[in-house]
């Protein structure tokens, strides 16, 4: 029997998603429009909490943090495989500490309490890009 070829529209997506990983791999900026269409998909259902909802969250707190110390700092976005239970209080975001295996400048995002038993609470990473202007040593905190 032989093997079902993918549809073109799965095609177009793995495609969106590779070029969009590697330009984000590369230190290149996703443009709102490309984030949308990537992680729009990813929304929060009963069961889990979506990355779209995840990435807002750190989007809000990082565009505060611009117009409060006048940087330019860009958010990423959460890695696409993650997966984490629904939250069922609002999300908290912070600054993350220095890694010293070479995560890169970014932020936590958290959950306090979700919806499932065996997981009380959750942490997750997002990546942020470091201005390219001479804002880069203006601070975190």
């Amino acid at each position: 029997m032989p093997a079902q070829r993918p549809s073109r529209k799965t095609l177009l997506w793995l495609c969106l998603a590779f070029a969009s990983a590697s330009a984000w791999a590369h230190g290149a900026s996703l443009s709102q429009a490309d984030v949308e269409s990537i992680y729009g998909r990813y929304r929060t259902t009963a069961d889990s909490h979506g990355l779209y909802e995840i990435w807002q969250a750190a989007d809000a707190f990082v565009t505060d943090h611009n117009r409060k110390h006048q940087t330019s700092f860009e958010v990423l976005g959460p890695d696409l495989r993650i997966m984490v239970s629904a939250c069922l209080v609002p999300l908290a975001v912070k600054w993350a500490r220095p890694d010293p295996g070479g995560r890169g400048i970014g932020v936590n995002v958290s959950c306090a309490r979700t919806a499932r038993a065996y997981e009380k609470r959750w942490e997750i990473f997002v990546p942020v890009s470091t201005p390219r202007s001479g804002h880069a040593s203006k601070s975190l905190g």
